[in-house]
This record gives structure tokens, C-alpha cells and sequence, in this order.
């Protein structure tokens, strides 16, 4: 896990990862709003990025930059490596 997110992850945080982690990654985080989902599912799918990588988020076109702001933060990345997609209207 990335130093940033072991410094700053709460105890019920690390409780969900492990959870995600014993579910191989597949899980639904369900905890209330503003509680660090964000935070527990980019640290599971970081832990599976050897195996299971590129990482694809779905998410509403109003939240796409929030996403690549969130992958930025927490992760050791680059912007060069996260494409934000439209949806194509024909």
C-alpha cells in the first residue's frame, strides 16, 4: 500500500480493505458519504494492479476529474497515465 494511505487510513478503513482484500478485490463498499470509500477502493485495486491492471472506474461524467484528482493524491501516479472518457452520442 502506498506510504501516503498507510499514514492517513483509519482502523475501520483497514478493516474494509482487509475485507476487500479476503473478497479478492470484489466487493461493494457501502459505508455512508464522506466516511473514505474513495480511499478504500483505490487501495484495493492498488494492491491488485500486478495482476488486474489497467483499473477502470465508472463513474458520472461530472465526477471523472474528481476520480483522476483522487488517483493523484492517494496513488503513485502520473497524469500522462489516467484517461478521462466522454460518452459519444451518435
Amino acid at each position: 500500500m502506498p506510504e501516503v494511505i498507510r499514514q492517513k487510513v483509519f482502523a475501520f478503513q483497514a478493516d474494509g480493505i482487509e475485507f476487500g482484500l479476503r473478497k479478492y478485490g470484489r466487493c461493494l463498499i457501502g459505508d455512508e458519504m464522506g466516511v473514505g470509500k474513495t480511499l478504500q477502493a483505490l487501495s484495493i485495486a492498488w494492491l491488485y494492479r500486478f495482476k488486474d491492471w489497467p483499473l477502470l472506474i465508472l463513474a458520472p461524467s461530472s465526477l471523472k476529474l474528481q476520480w483522476r484528482d483522487e488517483l493523484l493524491r492517494w496513488l503513485p501516479m502520473r497524469e500522462r497515465d489516467i484517461f478521462a472518457f466522454t460518452s459519444v452520442r451518435e
